[in-house]
């Protein structure tokens, strides 16, 4: 938001409300996305979005998901060309394709790194990509690394991933789940992804 006063305080002071959603769903059928509980590892994410009070109403998101269902994206939550919506009569929805990266392909070696429980930056969007590549291949095929995520055979990035599940299991030990998504995105992951970009580049 354009402010420099902390989130913090503005909803100590009342003027920026806990939730984004209502917890009460704009119609019948979106019950089962308010909140959404897939993903199963973002589920309390999700839900910490929803409440009694709220920031965006109920017939904003209605109308938001009604042009969801008219006009689906290629990549979600069916695949079928991976590409945004190629219609959509919903103002937010038509600026978010304009800043859409599914139009664009690497043509250098490119790593995308990131975490599937990122709270803030959903590894789901590195999926969006993958979907994408398939049926637009790149020239050079990018490589995508979930730093939470086991180790597999031969993994060049097997001492990182193991590296990032201990500092994972310590941050959880002091503090739980909620401390560990507290710190996900701009603690936990950064230092371990920077490696592996130097480790790729290096090799390139």
């Amino acid at each position: 938001m354009p402010s420099t006063t902390p989130v913090s305080t503005l909803r100590s002071e009342g003027k920026f409300p806990p939730a984004l959603f209502s917890s009460t769903p704009p119609a019948p059928n979106y019950a089962v996305y308010t909140p959404a509980t897939s993903p199963a590892n973002l589920a309390s994410v999700f839900a910490a979005g929803f409440g009694t009070d709220y920031l965006i109403n109920n017939d904003y998101r209605g109308a938001y998901l009604s042009d969801a269902l008219m006009h689906p994206d290629g990549g979600f939550p069916v695949v079928t060309d991976g590409l945004p919506p190629a219609s959509s009569s919903n103002t937010l929805r038509t600026q978010l394709k304009v800043n859409d990266l599914r139009n664009w392909t690497p043509t250098a070696p490119t790593l995308l790194c990131g975490g599937n429980s990122d709270p803030t930056v959903f590894f789901f969007n590195t999926t969006l990509m993958q979907n994408y590549w398939t049926s637009h291949p790149p020239a050079v095929t990018p490589v995508v690394l979930d730093i939470d995520s086991a180790p597999t055979a031969n993994d060049p990035y097997a001492t990182l991933k193991t590296g990032f599940s201990a500092a994972r299991d310590l941050v959880y030990a002091q503090g739980g789940e909620s401390a560990v998504l507290a710190v996900y995105h701009a603690t936990l992951v950064p230092p371990f992804c920077l490696s592996a970009v130097k480790s790729f580049f290096d090799a390139h």
